[in-house]
């Protein structure tokens, strides 16, 4: 349930993002999309802080595809199919951010070695007919890239050495991540499953903005647009800083 998830910052998808937000104001970026166990912990619960040399050794793709320096309002054709490449939170934030380390709790898995980056991934399409409508396939999924100390792979899996131990580690739940053990480090990845949402609304043109009308509730939404050969670039809509599409072939 996408929409109840991410209500207090952005909720998917993407002009579902708008049709089912009804009010979002901050331009936080969102939360991270959980497992069903719950295996990428809250971001919230990890303050802030400058992501380091060592952090970025583990950071995923961010998602985000490329994001606009600048933006001038141009309008343009949008009627046809447009796939997400990029969300842009305000402040040239990232969608990667530090989070809690799934074995924080041992003594062995904390400290340098011992990291955690969290990523939302938004992906999908959105299809604005030329009779107004709009078909909306979006999905967002949560990536976790963790870092392991020799210690901790070893108190983990019990191992004896963390070479041995690296590709046997799981999550506390049982479900395999995917390490590598390279230059003497353990990394390892994990993604969720996709949370997956359609919905059909309608939307209007004026001018250099488009607002899109929910079909069944929640309030009219928009924002200015421009479209440059096969991108189209949103800005401002409720809270992001841009959204950049691609039209589909």
């Amino acid at each position: 349930m996408l929409s109840g998830r991410l209500s207090r910052t952005v909720r998917v998808p993407l002009l579902v993002l708008l049709t089912a937000c009804g009010g979002c104001a901050t331009q936080d970026a969102p939360r991270d999309a959980r497992a069903p166990d719950g295996v990428l912990p809250d971001q919230s619960r990890t303050p802030d802080r400058t992501v380091t040399p060592a952090d970025r050794a583990i950071t995923p793709s961010d998602g985000g595809g490329s994001c606009p320096a600048s933006f001038t309002p141009c309008g343009g054709d949008v009627v046809g199919k447009w796939s997400l490449v990029a969300v842009c939170p305000a402040g040239g934030q990232s969608l990667s951010k530090p989070c809690s380390h799934p074995y924080e709790d041992l003594p062995a898995c904390t400290g340098s070695g011992n990291e955690a980056i969290c990523t939302n991934v938004y992906g999908g399409t959105i299809t604005l007919a030329a009779d107004g409508k709009s078909t909306v396939e979006m999905a967002l999924h949560g990536e976790m890239a963790i870092g392991f100390s020799d210690a901790c792979v070893v108190a983990v899996t019990g191992a004896a050495s963390a070479a041995d131990g690296c590709q046997s580690l799981t999550t506390k739940n049982g479900k395999k991540l995917d390490c590598t053990f390279s230059n003497g480090a353990c990394r390892c990845r994990f993604a969720t499953e996709p949370e997956t949402e359609t919905k059909t609304d309608v939307y209007q043109v004026s001018g250099t903005d488009l607002v899109i009308t929910p079909s069944s509730s929640g309030e009219k939404i928009g924002g200015s647009y421009c479209v440059t050969g096969d991108e189209l670039v949103m800005r401002g809509v409720i809270g992001w800083a841009y959204w950049v599409l691609r039209r589909a072939p």
